[in-house]
């Protein structure tokens, strides 16, 4: 390990010398995960990794972050089949008190100003994503969230 950062909540620890061709681990972060958690951790050998939807539930909830890698680990893990959108959405609510369908279809329009896409799946990614066919998920998505607010009459 070469160092770690602490930023608020969260824990990066960088990585060098890992010897894997061509995705080597530079990275790692942990971040502080506050109830409810919707699955217990899943146990590999001696290390716990959060469970799929424990992810896909906090993917949706993170609208203080604009990365790539939230929107793409979602966008796999929907296209996966594992989850869908419309069941994940009830537990984000429960999740964090406040958001709504509106706010998730605000954070999913942001895709289409998303910074280093290319460069991020080019240094990180294993699973190749389309950008527009990831861009184009979110915009879908997007409308459908808004599509649930119709619009005020003006009387």
């Amino acid at each position: 390990m070469e160092r770690a950062e602490r930023m608020g909540e969260m824990i990066r620890y960088f990585f060098s010398g890992d010897t894997h061709p061509e995705h080597p681990l530079r990275k790692i972060e942990l971040i502080f995960d506050t109830p409810p958690y919707f699955a217990p951790p899943r146990r590999f050998e001696n290390i716990f990794v959060d469970d799929l939807l424990r992810i896909a539930v906090n993917k949706l909830t993170i609208n203080t972050r604009f990365e790539p890698k939230d929107y793409l680990d979602l966008y796999l893990i929907i296209r996966s089949g594992a989850y869908r959108l419309e069941d994940l959405i009830p537990l984000a609510k429960q999740k964090l008190v406040g958001i709504d369908e509106w706010t998730i279809a605000i954070q999913f329009k942001q895709v289409e100003r998303l910074p280093n896409l290319t460069a991020f799946q080019t240094d990180y990614m294993i699973t190749p994503v389309e950008p527009d066919e990831l861009v184009r998920f979110y915009q879908e998505w997007a409308a459908r969230l808004f599509a649930l607010f119709p619009p005020r009459r003006q009387d």
